[in-house]
């Protein structure tokens, strides 16, 4: 009986030696790759405000979903409609946008949704959030005008809705502007 459990000891021991050693072997090797790769996104962020005062810092995070492909090109758009009922322009459509969302300020004054005016380019192998020039509710918040697979059908069912939404999901983006 005394044997097994000094096998166990010894067998956890081991594992636990190897366990270290492997860890430690591959800390040894990968802090020179991940120093250099710090110290060169670090020279990037320099470069970018010495060099682009126009770029607001790196796409991080849940945003990064964004860059995977081409501006023009996204793997999916966000979309928001509304179907209604009695009279609303589509300029006054627009101007509640750009009232209550796009001029929406916090506490310390900033823009709440700062990125909706910003798009990304790439820069020195980064993506950087940039803020549009030429910003114009009116190429976001805009009739639907669609014609081929795009055209709701008249009458148009809520079926139909969801139908050519689907598709308006995966559609190009022209520069700057919603689909």
């Amino acid at each position: 009986m005394q044997v097994p459990q000094i096998l166990r000891k010894v067998a956890w021991k081991a594992l636990v030696i190897s366990f270290l050693i492997s860890l430690i072997t591959s800390l040894l090797l990968l802090s020179p790759i991940i120093l250099l790769l710090g110290i060169y996104r670090t020279f990037v962020w320099i470069l970018m405000k010495l060099s682009r005062p126009d770029l607001h810092g790196f796409v991080l995070k849940v945003n990064t979903q964004l860059v995977l492909f081409s501006p023009t090109e996204p793997t999916s758009n966000i979309i928001a409609s509304m179907v209604v009922d009695g009279p609303l322009s589509t300029d006054r459509c627009r101007e509640i946008a750009q009232q209550k969302i796009l001029n929406l300020k916090n506490d310390r004054g900033q823009q709440v949704y700062k990125r909706l005016g910003q798009g990304w380019i790439n820069f020195w192998g980064y993506a950087c959030w940039k803020t549009h020039s030429n910003f114009e509710m009116s190429n976001h918040v805009k009739d639907y005008n669609y014609s081929g697979a795009l055209k709701l059908p008249i009458p148009c069912t809520e079926k139909d809705y969801e139908r050519v939404l689907a598709k308006l999901l995966e559609e190009p983006w022209k520069a700057d502007q919603s689909p």
